[in-house]
């Protein structure tokens, strides 16, 4: 079993719109191309390398059990679906990807 963890750090000014975007349409979008088999999204509470003054830290996992539905989420639907993210919020939503194995 695989994650796909996007950490994200949201601005306060778009905070509210980008959590009901999210819930909504972009991870309903992600889920709609039946590569990953479930997700969570989660809030940072804390850690000793969050600066909350720069906004909330938030966590959506995406869990897949092959690579290949991984690299093929990547070559077909990333691309845009990361795209429409940047064009409505910017620099005001940073993420920063990792993929995590089970162990």
């Amino acid at each position: 079993m695989f994650i796909y963890n996007v950490t994200l750090k949201v601005d306060p000014s778009v905070e509210s719109d980008w959590l009901n975007w999210m819930r909504h349409e972009h991870i309903p979008e992600v889920m709609e191309t039946n590569l990953f088999l479930e997700h969570k999204m989660m809030q940072l509470i804390y850690s000793p390398f969050n600066d909350e003054s720069l906004g909330n830290t938030f966590v959506v996992q995406y869990f897949f059990d092959e690579m290949a539905k991984y690299d093929q989420y990547q070559e077909i639907f990333a691309p845009s679906l990361q795209k429409n993210h940047i064009d409505r919020f910017g620099e005001k939503v940073l993420a920063f990807r990792t993929i995590l194995k089970y162990i």
